[in-house]
């Protein structure tokens, strides 16, 4: 692509950014892959819905705006990748609480 960029006499703009250490594909394959698709089948849900439902549950605070208390929920995709490995885990956990058994 940078070659096809200098061919036709643009110039690129290079942008170097930390690594944030974000969660993996892997990871991300695992979550949505395995775990929402079976816990999901198994409670009677979608993807989508264990997806809302586990944010909830796992990745939800509390911040002050205004002097006023909002309920914050972070987004997996900002998850470090411990984060994302400590969300999975409490994910079959409470899964298996519900008598999903994990066959990872």
């Amino acid at each position: 692509m940078l070659k096809e960029l200098l061919d036709k006499g643009n110039q690129p703009l290079v942008t170097i950014e930390e690594n944030r250490h974000t969660r993996t594909n892997q990871q991300n394959e695992r979550l949505w892959g395995y775990l929402y698709k079976q816990i999901g089948d198994h409670l009677g849900y979608s993807q989508d819905e264990m997806h809302t439902l586990m944010k909830y549950k796992f990745l939800r605070s509390e911040r002050i705006v205004d002097g006023q208390s909002v309920e914050v929920i972070k987004s997996t995709k900002k998850l470090t990748v411990q984060e994302m490995s400590d969300y999975q885990e409490k994910i079959a956990t409470w899964a298996g609480q519900m008598g999903w058994i994990n066959n990872d």
